[in-house]
């Protein structure tokens, strides 16, 4: 019965020392795992710095939500510009028209009156250089009559 008891014993103890041998393990890799903690602190402050920049992303949500309101007035807006643009565009049609039509041949007049004033004023200018040239014939006859008559008063005041 010693026997018995001491293989009992026996049996215990070597349970328990498989026992702590796995309690050792388990240390073991408590211990790795705490020798991480340094680096998952790193992530852990990571994750933080990324949940604030979130939450900053997601405050500036209404801002945002502004925004598009504001370009979904402005692009309901659009159906009316295109019909001021059509509108413009009708404009300008007309104005190219009247200008094909009525300016260009209002210019077109003027061009071909303007050849024939040319020429007036070419033959008033031949005009004028002639009478230019009879006023200064006229001018010296009228100085060379004075002369003379200046002549004739002293032929005639003089006593014979």
């Amino acid at each position: 019965m010693e026997n018995e008891k001491l293989d009992k014993i026996l049996s215990e103890i070597s349970g328990m020392k498989q026992e702590i041998s796995g309690m050792k393990h388990e240390i073991s890799d408590m211990k790795k795992d705490v020798s991480e903690i340094p680096g998952m602190k790193h992530e852990i402050s990571d994750m933080k710095q990324e949940i604030s920049d979130m939450k900053k992303d997601v405050s500036e949500i209404p801002g945002m939500k502004q925004e598009i309101s504001d370009m979904k007035k402005d692009v309901s807006e659009i159906p009316g510009m295109k019909q001021e643009i059509s509108d413009m565009k009708q404009d300008i049609s007309g104005i190219h028209l009247h200008l094909e039509n009525v300016t260009d041949r209002k210019i077109e007049l003027l061009a071909e009156n303007h050849l024939h004033l040319i020429d007036k004023l070419n033959e008033a200018i031949r005009v004028s250089d002639k009478t230019l040239i009879y006023e200064t014939e006229v001018a010296a006859l009228s100085e060379e009559m004075k002369k003379i008559k200046k002549r004739i008063e002293k032929i005639e005041n003089k006593p014979a």
